[in-house]
């Protein structure tokens, strides 16, 4: 595992954290991570590099060992801000290879856009966007907001540790339905995957398998779609969908 150094700068009024990895400043990189996540994700990312990439990734305010601003809200304008900020600090005097991921890759593509003067290369990992609003919408939006201030926020508590899985294969299971909406077939598999793999005992599997079927089907893979057919008869039969959707074969004739 290549080693990280922890360098902290002052950025409009916030103690940032920025996580890097030493090697060729002429082979700079800087790594935007996403919601939920922090600069140390991309650990396993900075391992399968060449070792002379010189990697910087920063926790975004409110994340990691980055400083909270104190607010009860968090906006993109700010980071694209602290952004701007941090480049400055580090790489002033030449464009930068910017790879930002979901919530950082939306980030990188609207500071990409306001300064590609700034820009050697982007790469955009998962950053889709937001969702598609209309100006009739903004009153609604806006009043539950205000509403959900209202709720102090507070830490939940699990009863046990499987209850804390089945949250987490919900939540990939959620992620995975996303990108299956905006056919990003491969980023859908990836997660639909990872319920099975990493959460095999929860109860949300077999709806990761149905689904992985599903996508499988839409792109034309039929022998991966036979294949969870089958683990999906063998393991999970009573579970609902599974006779609709993968229906037992016909007995051969003779």
């Amino acid at each position: 595992m290549r080693q990280s150094e922890s360098l902290f700068f002052e950025l409009r009024g916030l103690r940032y954290h920025v996580r890097h990895w030493r090697g060729e400043p002429a082979r700079r990189m800087f790594l935007l991570h996403g919601w939920m996540d922090v600069s140390a994700s991309f650990q396993f990312l900075v391992d399968e590099l060449a070792p002379d990439w010189d990697v910087y990734a920063p926790d975004w305010r409110g994340y990691g060992l980055t400083s909270w601003s104190g607010a009860d809200s968090y906006w993109f304008p700010d980071y694209i801000a602290d952004l701007d900020q941090l480049l400055d600090r580090i790489q002033s005097d030449a464009p930068v290879n910017l790879v930002g991921h979901s919530l950082g890759g939306n980030v990188a593509a609207l500071y990409a856009g306001i300064r590609p003067e700034r820009i050697a290369r982007f790469v955009n990992l998962e950053g889709f966007g937001m969702p598609a609003t209309r100006v009739e919408q903004a009153p609604k939006r806006y009043a539950r907001w205000m509403e959900e201030l209202r709720v102090e926020p507070r830490l939940r508590s699990y009863q046990s540790y499987a209850a804390l899985a089945d949250r987490f294969a919900l939540k990939e299971l959620k992620n995975g339905d996303l990108y299956y909406r905006v056919h990003a077939y491969d980023s859908a598999i990836i997660y639909y995957r990872s319920v099975v793999a990493t959460y095999p005992d929860s109860k949300h599997v077999p709806a990761a398998l149905l689904k992985l079927v599903e996508t499988y089907r839409r792109i034309g893979y039929a022998e991966e779609a036979g294949e969870t057919c089958e683990h999906l008869r063998r393991f999970f039969p009573t579970a609902d969908g599974v006779a609709r959707t993968c229906p037992a074969p016909a007995p051969a004739a003779g």
